[in-house]
C-alpha cells in the first residue's frame, strides 16, 4: 500500500511507470539580467539560508514555469539551490526535452 509523506514539501505526486515521484513546481514572471552573460535569464531558487529545502527522497522533479509565454523546463532534483535559465530556453521545442530527459534520469 502507498503512503506519501505528507509534509507539504511538494506540489505533486505523480505515478510513473508505477512509481510514485514528487513533483515542486516554481514559477517566475520577470527574467532578470545576467551581466556576466548579457542575458537575460529567469531565477528558480531552491533553499532557505543557503541550504537546500527540497529533499531529493521527496522531491525528484522540479517543474520551472515561464509564466510570461506559459512554458516549463523540467529537471531532476540533485540538492541544487537555484538554477537559472536563459529566456530563449523557454519553448515547446525544450519542454519536451526536457522531460525527455527527466523520464530518462529517474
Amino acid at each position: 500500500m502507498f503512503n506519501p509523506l505528507c509534509s507539504g514539501a511538494r506540489d505533486l505526486l505523480v505515478d510513473i511507470d508505477g512509481k510514485f515521484y514528487g513533483i515542486q513546481c516554481k514559477s517566475n514572471s520577470k527574467p532578470y539580467r545576467d551581466k556576466k552573460r548579457k542575458a537575460q535569464r529567469y531565477k528558480f531558487n531552491f533553499h532557505i539560508s543557503g541550504k537546500p529545502k527540497y529533499d531529493p527522497e521527496v522531491v525528484q522533479i522540479f517543474a520551472c514555469v515561464c509564466l510570461p509565454i506559459h512554458s516549463i523546463i523540467f529537471f531532476l532534483n540533485k540538492g541544487q539551490l537555484q538554477h537559472s535559465i536563459p529566456v530563449d530556453e523557454f519553448c515547446i521545442e525544450k519542454e519536451a526535452a526536457s522531460f525527455g530527459a527527466v523520464l530518462q534520469g529517474l
